[in-house]
């Protein structure tokens, strides 16, 4: 795999948790392109521009290449983490997987049906099933991507593919059409139910972000952010005059909802949407995605910014509790042999947290009873277990997360 040396960019942070914009970001790298997707699992991130993909495990400090055998001179235009395997959507050729990190690429069974190609406009992942949204409709695998079956919408270009949880302790997939507008799927995508109430021109509106926060949806839209308390059965606008734009990405982190946007820069509600401000200081560049690697959050994979420098006020009361459902990074990590894995529940929930192997097979359950609402704290302790990447999940009746970990002996 071909390294490249790039130059860091680093600004001196301000930090004033009264006035947000005062503290800024740090530019990682001087990517160049149209950048069309992120992925992350655990310290490592994934960014595309162009034909190009890049790799860092140190939050962006060092950049490699990690596409040397995709084919050369196509766009890819998404990314996805299934387990350990990264998926990447590819211009007109569908699907391309990889096992190693990016080292290698081999093409999945979801290839160029015609002349038109295959356009694999996103691609997301439950660690059951894998979806893609595409120009002729959306595509499912139960196979890590070897076999693909078309579970709606066909020959109808499908914008944008998301996952959120369901309240009933499994997931649901939701698919943003153009001309008809956002659906909801709960069972895997065998049947589609449309959600446009209360969207903007809720039959040609393109969703184009969306996140969760325990169960209540967050949408982002050409006008603005959407908020749905009812699984997107109906949506509210969540807007003040200065994110009134066409917002291109959501991140959620615990209760925080990340905002970005293409022409007014990223914002972050504390309070679910009913306010917002603005955490873009001294970056002008369009915001594509955002996504949460370790403790920073990522603005196109170009610009990193340290979480804490925006979710965390000046004054907390240390019997605070938990507004939101959290799965925390196991500290520290790598570990060896013992790590702490921390979790927040917002309510009473019968709580399950266990840990398994690269090939999904459960080793140790960690927790598995009824939880108070309130912080908790566990040990894990792999001393017979030999060193690799194993993963920890946390499922709720209506949370569903799972993190990598890496064990070094």
């Amino acid at each position: 795999m071909k390294h490249i040396t790039l130059c860091l960019i680093v600004y001196f942070s301000i930090i004033n948790f009264g006035n947000l914009s005062l503290a800024q970001w740090i530019r990682t790298n001087n990517f160049s392109g149209i950048h069309a997707g992120v992925a992350t699992s655990g310290t490592d991130l994934f960014a595309s521009y162009d034909n190009r993909i890049y790799h860092t495990s140190d939050f962006g400090v060092t950049w490699s290449r990690a596409d040397s055998t995709i084919p050369p001179n196509i766009l890819v235009l998404s990314l996805c983490f299934h387990g350990t395997n990264l998926l990447a959507g590819i211009e007109r050729e569908g699907v391309f997987v990889s096992s190693d990190y990016g080292k290698t690429w081999k093409q999945s069974g979801l290839k160029r049906f015609d002349s038109d190609g295959t356009m694999v406009h996103s691609i997301v992942s439950d660690n059951i099933n894998i979806f893609a949204g595409t120009n002729k409709g959306v595509f499912r695998s139960s196979d890590s991507g070897s076999n693909w079956m078309l579970v709606g919408f066909e020959n109808i270009n499908v914008d944008n593919v998301f996952i959120c949880p369901n309240g009933t302790g499994g997931t649901s997939v939701f698919a943003s059409t153009n001309p008809l507008g956002f659906y909801r799927s709960t069972d895997d995508g065998m049947n589609w139910t449309s959600i446009n109430p209360g969207l903007p021109n809720p039959y040609g509106v393109i969703v184009t972000g969306m996140g969760c926060s325990g169960t209540i949806l967050f949408a982002g839209t050409a006008v603005g952010v959407y908020r749905s308390n009812d699984y997107g059965f109906s949506w509210t606008a969540v807007n003040n005059a200065m994110i009134e734009d066409y917002v291109t990405a959501i991140a959620v982190y615990g209760n925080k909802i990340f905002a970005g946007t293409e022409w007014k820069g990223v914002f972050l509600s504390m309070d679910s949407g009913a306010s917002w401000s603005t955490v873009n200081s001294n970056v002008t560049d369009g915001v594509n995605t955002l996504i949460i690697c370790g403790p920073y959050i990522f603005w196109g994979g170009t610009w990193r910014r340290p979480l804490s420098e925006m979710t965390t006020t000046s004054v907390k009361s240390s019997t605070d509790l938990p507004i939101n459902f959290i799965l925390e990074q196991n500290f520290p990590n790598p570990f060896n042999p013992s790590t702490s894995i921390a979790y927040e529940i917002p309510k009473s929930s019968f709580v399950s947290l266990d840990v398994y192997d690269m090939l999904g097979r459960k080793l140790k359950t960690l927790v598995k009873e009824d939880k108070a609402i309130g912080k908790y704290n566990v040990q894990f302790n792999a001393d017979k277990l030999s060193s690799g990447t194993y993963f920890y999940s946390l499922r709720t009746k209506d949370f569903i997360q799972t993190k990598k970990m890496i064990l070094l002996k």
